[in-house]
């Protein structure tokens, strides 16, 4: 069975507070491409999907939709007083055309593949200029969203001494994919055929 909801995403940028003042990390958790993928995104934000029953169009809408959700949450952000970084990843990844969702029973490879990508302000970007460019300098370096926590005590300006190596953010990153797993310690993500590209 799918994950169910009686609202879209784009909900919860309605209620994101007009003001936030003081030091403030959001979370903002968004059902994004869960399983059943037609049931993520409004009627009006089919494109591929449109005459297409095929889950493939009907996932591919729903990153669609989430990717302007996204743009919204960012658009609201920005304008507050303290706006520093916008930071997004996925939980999983999924793989339509199987129909699986996210059965952890049946992993494939592309369910440990997600996206990343963190939006600085300018002021957060002249503070701190040696923290962009080591995100910048990771882009292609391997990491799992179990590291998280790691990279957001970076982000915040946390002491991070004894956890540099797990902290993206970091000139002292040192995952490597044969250091990282998936599927709660089962599988390495060396292992990933297209890890070893």
């Amino acid at each position: 069975t799918g994950v169910s909801s009686q609202r879209y995403d784009q909900s919860l940028v309605s209620v994101m507070p007009s003001q936030v003042g003081g030091k403030t990390l959001m979370v903002i958790h968004l059902l994004g491409s869960h399983w059943l993928y037609a049931d993520r995104y409004p009627r009006e934000f089919r494109c591929f999907s449109d005459g297409d029953d095929r889950l493939d169009s009907q996932y591919d809408d729903s990153v669609r939709y989430t990717d302007y959700v996204l743009q919204q949450i960012y658009e609201k952000a920005k304008d507050y007083p303290g706006f520093r970084v916008m930071l997004y990843f996925s939980d999983h990844g999924e793989v339509p055309q199987a129909g699986t969702g996210h059965d952890a029973s049946k992993f494939v490879w592309p369910m440990a593949r997600i996206p990343f990508f963190a939006i600085f302000s300018e002021a957060f970007e002249r503070e701190r200029p040696d923290l962009c460019e080591n995100l910048k300098k990771h882009r292609d370096a391997f990491w799992t969203n179990d590291l998280a926590f790691n990279v957001l005590l970076g982000l915040m300006g946390f002491d991070r001494r004894h956890d540099e190596q797990f902290d993206l953010s970091s000139p002292n990153y040192a995952m490597k994919r044969e250091d990282l797993m998936t599927l709660h310690g089962k599988k390495r993500i060396a292992d990933d055929p297209a890890a070893k590209l």
